[in-house]
């Protein structure tokens, strides 16, 4: 599992500039802040919803609701008050919060727990949470600690719609699937306006609409994977779809001269350690590609790519190796991009 501030890491994808548009619409572009990271946005307006700042509001402000909703870092938000709740007893939350909740659990039950959302108490353990670094934890501590973790030991109910831990210590991170989430819920309030033409992106998780009125494809970067880099490994075109990335690169402490790894791996309860320097998926759905980015992540390049291929995820490695960099694809990520390149 990845450990954000909250959700931090830094943007791995980057929206290249479109070609030039057809009657010099290039469209209404924003940014901002959410989620402890970065959005931003390429929207193009439909005459009965046109109103550049209508359009503004409506993508900041369905941000900062989710952002309030999945914060572990707002005291008030319905995950903070899970945290909060003793073990054993139901806390109250939303519909909204049950769902997206189950969802995570069942990509920890397909992924074999690589996927986990109780691993906050890790990842605080490590420094990449809501407690400061202090030294690297001892194997006893962090023995200690998994007591606390798995995604077995939360229960949900759906109606009233609450949240139970089995245990007091247990914590809910969200950090993993709600940046993909924030996406994907912009995306259908712009489409339930009749906006079709569009590019969403929040930490660098990305969905897109149809084409721009250039009729080229939504072109996005995918950076070599060294920190702060902005060079270009591949540059793929995409419509109508769902990118999401996780990496090793940007998010990292050094200890002893050892680079530490944000990204636990909840079997272990350590920092994943493998050549795998990023993984990207392609999906419909910006959540769904958010949540098997990671565990395909921690489950490093053999066993992620050969999860990937059993249950027909299309996905990009970044491998290092003595040359550098090797990219990897399987046959279904070509497939689609073959597919869009036509």
């Amino acid at each position: 599992m990845v450990a954000d501030k909250f959700y931090f890491k830094f943007m791995f994808l980057a929206v290249l500039t479109l070609s030039s548009c057809k009657g010099g619409n290039e469209g209404y572009r924003f940014s901002g802040r959410t989620m402890g990271t970065t959005y931003s946005a390429i929207v193009y307006p439909v005459p009965s919803f046109s109103s550049k700042d209508e359009i503004s509001l409506l993508i900041s402000d369905e941000l900062a609701r989710v952002s309030r909703t999945f914060s572990p870092f707002n005291r008030s938000s319905e995950v903070s008050r899970v945290n909060k709740a003793r073990g054993g007893v139901w806390t109250r939350v939303s519909s909204e919060t049950v769902a997206l909740v189950s969802r995570a659990i069942d990509v920890s039950r397909k992924s074999g727990g690589a996927f986990d959302i109780t691993v906050g108490p890790l990842i605080n353990l490590f420094g990449f949470g809501t407690e400061k670094f202090k030294i690297m934890p001892s194997e006893s501590e962090i023995e200690r600690v998994k007591k606390f973790t798995g995604y077995d030991k939360i229960i949900l109910r759906k109606s009233p719609p609450s949240v139970m831990k089995k245990l007091s210590m247990v914590k809910v991170n969200m950090s993993a699937i709600a940046k993909g989430y924030g996406v994907d819920r912009v995306a259908e309030l712009l489409e339930a306006k009749g906006i079709k033409s569009y590019m969403i992106e929040v930490g660098g998780e990305v969905r897109t609409g149809t084409e721009p009125p250039s009729k080229r494809k939504w072109r996005i970067g995918i950076p070599v994977p060294e920190s702060l880099s902005r060079k270009i490994i591949r540059v793929l075109e995409v419509e109508k779809l769902s990118m999401a990335t996780s990496g090793e690169y940007n998010n990292f402490r050094i200890v002893d001269g050892k680079e530490i790894s944000h990204t636990i791996d909840p079997h272990t309860g350590h920092p994943v350690k493998h050549n795998l320097a990023s993984v990207t998926v392609l999906h419909a759905s910006c959540e769904t590609a958010d949540a098997y980015a990671t565990a395909i992540n921690v489950m490093g390049p053999v066993d992620g790519l050969e999860f990937a291929r059993k249950n027909e995820i299309p996905v990009l490695l970044v491998l290092r190796d003595s040359n550098g960099y090797k990219i990897i694809t399987d046959e279904r990520f070509d497939i689609l991009m073959n597919r869009s390149a036509n």
